[in-house]
């Protein structure tokens, strides 16, 4: 069943297919962060890696200009306040919540959908993926979605190998501190009936208000 509400968002950028989705479900737009219930990070570039400590490796594609702009944002923006990011925009608030990156991951920019595993749960869902970066999330996450499809996670410092697919990689996390959601799918990719779309919505109400 969806989940109907009245409540306005700000969709950082407005990007028009994450902007439709609310629309459906019954949101506000709101015409600033000021006037929202929630503020929306959407997808795009990857994340800098000087946010996290590191430098960028091949394959690495950033938007400083986007960065900076964003960090601002968040930084102005209530602790209360809730947080949502989707893919890019997960990545980003969970770094902005004290988390890392690996900066490149086989297997999940597949534009296609993949296995989730909600460890409260225990559930299993179909979740769009389409990013070749990963988070991980700091010692403060509260972990709620994990995938086991990447063999290999890469950052400056570190290259990982995985030779049996396990349940360790971290699509969806929650910060409390922060009250920032990170959803690395893409929920604005499928229909509004479609596994995704329905468990981010579900997710949103569970944990930002």
């Amino acid at each position: 069943m969806s989940v109907k509400t009245q409540r306005a968002v700000y969709i950082v950028g407005g990007d028009a297919g994450v902007t439709g989705m609310f629309k459906h479900r019954g949101w506000n737009l709101a015409e600033t962060d000021q006037d929202a219930d929630a503020v929306v990070f959407t997808g795009g570039a990857d994340i800098t890696p000087f946010l996290y400590g590191e430098r960028i490796i091949q394959g690495t594609q950033v938007n400083f200009t986007r960065d900076l702009e964003e960090v601002r944002l968040f930084k102005s923006l209530p602790s209360k306040l809730p947080k949502i990011g989707i893919c890019r925009g997960g990545q980003f608030l969970n770094v902005m919540s004290g988390g890392s990156m690996f900066q490149n991951v086989d297997n999940h920019a597949i534009r296609g959908c993949h296995d989730m595993k909600d460890v409260v749960d225990g559930n299993t869902i179909m979740v769009t993926s389409t990013h070749h970066q990963m988070m991980i999330p700091s010692d403060r996450a509260f972990i709620i979605g994990l995938a086991k499809e990447a063999t290999k996670k890469v950052g400056e410092r570190i290259s990982i190998s995985i030779k049996e697919r396990i349940w360790d990689d971290h699509e969806v996390l929650y910060y409390q501190h922060t009250t920032a959601f990170c959803f690395q799918p893409h929920p604005e990719y499928v229909k509004a009936d479609h596994d995704c779309q329905e468990y981010f919505f579900r997710q949103i109400e569970t944990y930002c208000f």
